[in-house]
């Protein structure tokens, strides 16, 4: 299947962290560092000023999309409702869309190769925290009737907004066979608690602090064809 990686991220942001010391984007660097060679990447920006960009190299693409939307309140996030229009014309192109957010990574084989083997309807990983769909990690098919019928007709960013996403979007499947959570969240103990030895024993890893040292996580490559993780 025609695949492609997508995730979405707003390049103007100053919070610490998030912006690199050189003026860059830390978070989105340690994205590409993690996954760049092992699908073609798009990329979707919250609304930055045309003076705040810097080189991306191999097969990444950045759309600017204006305007620029803030997150005024807890389920007030159109810029994440943006994403979802954006993968929808992705669909057009692409059989299949690996929609994953910028803080959030695959660190096992065997979650590698199950996402490799999706070919039809929206599938999610689950939050175990939460209770619900872990949509950081998330995998859209083309001619999924759920994804079109939800995001039916013309762009419309606030036409879900005020819901909770997790909730909202109708996916085909959600998947709990997999070790990982919002461990960004969570104290070290607690962690510990939920299985793994530490986090990095588990299959995934979502809201991964920014002041993380990202030489802690595998990495994933395309070796010979085959998604490998190393």
């Amino acid at each position: 299947m025609k695949t492609v990686l997508a995730t979405h991220v707003w390049l103007d942001c100053d919070i610490p962290g998030y912006r690199g010391e050189d003026g860059g984007c830390r978070r989105l660097d340690r994205f590409l560092h993690h996954y760049q060679g092992c699908w073609p990447i798009r990329i979707i920006d919250n609304g930055s000023g045309p003076n705040h960009w810097y080189g991306i190299s191999g097969d990444v693409e950045v759309t600017n999309a204006q305007p620029h939307y803030p997150r005024a309140g807890l389920l007030d996030y159109p810029a994440v409702w943006r994403w979802y229009w954006f993968i929808k014309d992705l669909l057009k192109e692409y059989d299949k869309v690996i929609a994953i957010a910028t803080d959030a990574y695959i660190l096992s084989q065997r979650l590698a190769d199950y996402i490799e083997g999706l070919n039809s309807g929206w599938t999610a990983l689950w939050s175990p925290k939460y209770n619900f769909p872990a949509t950081e990690i998330q995998v859209i098919t083309k001619h999924c009737a759920n994804f079109q019928n939800f995001f039916s007709g013309n762009e419309d960013v606030y036409k879900y907004n005020g819901r909770i996403e997790e909730l909202a979007v109708p996916l085909t499947h959600v998947e709990k066979g997999f070790v990982g959570d919002r461990y960004g969240e969570y104290d070290f103990n607690d962690i510990v608690k939920l299985g793994p030895k530490t986090p990095f024993d588990g299959d995934y890893y979502t809201q991964v602090p920014d002041n993380m040292d990202d030489a802690v996580f595998p990495v994933l490559r395309r070796e010979d064809g085959k998604l490998v993780v190393k």
